[in-house]
């Protein structure tokens, strides 16, 4: 790759929450699919970065007790968001 040169929008740090992933991520998704938009996630990364927990949350997020926590991942942040709207 050398010689290449990549420009990234954002790059969220280990630092970064759910909430903080959600809105830079998920909110304006949610926001250009009720405009019209087709809109997706791709997440792709090496086995164990975290995508599944950024896109499901911890697996304890999908019992009912704990589906509003702070951990909850990025589907069911924009599924709340959407059908809300």
């Amino acid at each position: 790759m050398l010689g290449h040169q990549f420009t990234f929008d954002h790059v969220a740090d280990v630092s970064s929450t759910q909430i903080d992933i959600f809105e830079l991520v998920g909110a304006p998704l949610v926001e250009n699919c009720l405009a019209g938009f087709n809109t997706s996630i791709f997440a792709y990364g090496q086995t164990g970065s975290g995508k599944y927990y950024t896109i499901w949350g911890p697996t304890n997020t999908s019992l009912e007790e704990n589906a509003y926590g702070n951990e909850q991942g990025l589907t069911s942040r924009v599924s709340h968001d959407y059908f809300l709207a």
